[in-house]
């Protein structure tokens, strides 16, 4: 029954059918291209968002490392709290006395012991 159908349409009219259902086609295709494009640029956009939070704070991380460089090139004092931190002989709550000798003799640093003896004695 359905060729009969087409058999009976002129030319111009199956021109017409053709081209409505593959308009419907294209139609189709395009939606689906488009929809796919838009979920792909939410996407690009989500991980560019995701790099420039990243790059940041690998930026400020970057910026902390160059300020603690300059400050191992320039503090002896960071250092030695760090040697001794790395040791186990820094103590949170210690309190640092510095004490200043006249002439060459170098500075000592006195800390407190925690057992209650006499304080240690480090030269500068």
């Amino acid at each position: 029954m359905g060729n009969d159908f087409l058999d009976e349409l002129n030319f111009n009219n199956k021109f017409v059918i053709i081209t409505i259902i593959l308009s419907i086609v294209i139609s189709i295709a395009v939606v689906i291209i488009v929809h796919s494009s838009i979920g792909q640029v939410g996407e690009l956009e989500e991980q560019r968002e995701q790099l420039k939070e990243k790059h940041a704070r690998l930026s400020e991380k970057a910026d902390e490392l160059k300020l603690l460089q300059k400050r191992l090139q320039t503090d002896p004092y960071l250092i030695q709290k760090l040697a001794r931190e790395k040791l186990g002989l820094y103590r949170k709550n210690e309190k640092r006395i510095w004490i200043k000798k006249p002439g060459n003799v170098p500075d000592t640093f006195i800390a407190p012991s925690s057992s209650g003896d006499s304080p240690s004695i480090f030269n500068r």
